[in-house]
């Protein structure tokens, strides 16, 4: 709640925080015979420095990824901010939105993905950028970008489709 004075009547302005929008189908076949996909974005609102700033999740956010005990948010800008969720929620909210798991520390927005290749480790795989992102990404030293054995057929498939 905040307080606002304007000509001396104090006001109390209360702030709505909205989360996420999700992509719905709308089924109207009873009335027209077709599907409808109202693709509305996905918002994601953060608390940063005493403001709230708002992302489109698909365009704007590049990972999501645990630092610590806390997750964070890169976005394209190379900006991070701290996430008040968990991966798995944070999993759970966007897959719709074309995140997709990528090891237990990581989410990952498929539409910056390139490709992906044989990693260091014995299985695992590590995912390649598209050049706008992969400089982004590279400056932030916190994410493992390596796909894990538990999560590489989900991801294959995600990225089939794509």
């Amino acid at each position: 709640m905040f307080k606002i004075k304007a000509n001396g009547c104090s006001l109390g302005l209360q702030l709505v925080v909205r989360q996420i929008v999700n992509i719905k189908d709308i089924d109207l076949s009873p009335m027209t015979g077709s599907k409808v996909n109202i693709a509305t974005e996905s918002i994601l609102t953060v608390h940063y420095n005493g403001k709230y700033a708002q992302f489109n999740v698909n365009a704007d956010i590049i990972i999501f990824f645990r630092s610590g005990r806390y997750v964070k948010a890169l976005t394209i800008h190379g900006n991070e901010y701290i996430i008040p969720q968990t991966i798995s929620e944070l999993e759970e909210k966007y897959k719709e939105a074309d995140f997709c798991r990528i090891n237990r520390s990581v989410l990952i927005n498929c539409n910056t993905v390139r490709g992906y290749t044989t990693g260091e480790k014995r299985d695992s795989f590590l995912i390649l950028l598209k050049p706008p992102y992969a400089t982004i990404a590279s400056k932030c030293k916190e994410a493992n970008f390596n796909i894990t054995k538990e999560y590489i057929s989900v991801f294959r498939d995600r990225f089939q489709k794509m």
